[in-house]
């Protein structure tokens, strides 16, 4: 008979547990099951394991230039994407879209980082114009950003102030052909464990700015093409940059048509192999001092000032 009455209160226990959490518990979840564990969550948060996480999030704007016009809104991306909203409607990220006129169109992005380590070609080709990213979209556990914004080249616009980049090992192409950027702060972005940055600003033909000033490039192995056909750059300061493990130069500054100036001072350069091309094309330039620069292990110097007539005084010792 007690066995009997346990029962009968345990089913009218469950039956009348109130679904909804009570105020305080858990502001992520929207309903909860006896033992006060998530069974539905608020907008922005997800379950996992009877919990819920909040979704990562970024915005972004698009701008259409004709009617109907087919979009690629995250290019190659292939993460887990939660919800993807465009103009407050929900839409399906695998798709691609029309849009009936033209005009600005704010997106949403909810995606979950938890187990993400790359972000190799995430918005390769996307036809976003600005990105803002939350101070949900939490970076440190990615190892990989090479190409992450390539060939974006409506891309006029990019907040990156919340990105933890301490554990990114490459971020080779990182903005590579970014066409429309015209300047970037870079000023918290941290470079310590970074081996590979070679083609990191390729063909930004419109950057006219850039802050480099807390790169620490000390583990960079690889410049190739970092500045490459940054035609539009008239002056560079690097000179807080740790060239001491660097092996490539390669076309660093090739094709930097306006640059007039640049502060090499703190090169080391004795561990380079190829500076072919490297200030091929610089036709303003002036005056180089590369008096700290040191060729012994350099087998390539090809074409190292090639049109560069301009350059009346190079220091070399």
């Amino acid at each position: 008979m007690v066995i009997i009455s346990g029962t009968i209160f345990l089913i009218f226990f469950f039956l009348n547990r109130e679904s909804v959490c009570e105020s305080g518990e858990n502001e992520k979840c929207k309903t909860c099951d006896i033992f006060n564990k998530c069974n539905s969550c608020n907008p922005g948060y997800k379950l996992k394991e009877g919990a819920c996480i909040i979704n990562y999030s970024f915005e972004a704007l698009y701008y259409t230039k004709t009617p109907n016009e087919t979009v690629n809104l995250l290019g190659d991306f292939n993460f887990i994407i939660e919800e993807m909203f465009i103009d407050g409607k929900k839409v399906y990220p695998w798709k691609k879209y029309k849009f009936e006129s033209i005009g600005s169109h704010s997106i949403l992005v909810l995606i979950d980082l938890s187990q993400i380590s790359s972000f190799e070609s995430m918005f390769f080709k996307s036809e976003m114009v600005s990105i803002y990213f939350t101070e949900k979209f939490n970076t440190e556990k990615i190892e990989d950003m090479n190409y992450m914004f390539d060939t974006c080249i409506k891309l006029t616009s990019i907040d990156l102030s919340v990105f933890n980049t301490r554990n990114v090992l490459d971020m080779s192409g990182m903005f590579s052909e970014c066409t429309s950027l015209k300047s970037l702060d870079l000023s918290n972005f941290n470079n310590e464990k970074v081996e590979d940055m070679n083609s990191f600003f390729y063909k930004c033909n419109s950057l006219t700015s850039i802050d480099l000033s807390n790169f620490n490039t000390k583990n960079v192995i690889n410049f190739l093409d970092f500045f490459n056909e940054c035609n539009s750059l008239t002056s560079i300061d690097l000179s807080n940059f740790n060239t001491e493990n660097v092996e490539d130069m390669s076309n660093m500054f090739k094709d930097c048509i306006s640059l007039f100036f640049i502060d090499l001072s703190g090169f080391e350069t004795s561990r380079v192999e190829d500076m072919s091309n490297m200030f091929s094309n610089c036709n303003k330039l002036v005056s180089l001092d590369l008096s700290n620069f040191n060729t012994k292990s350099a087998n390539n110097m090809n074409d190292m000032f090639k049109n560069c007539y301009s350059l009346i005084m190079i220091f070399l010792f």
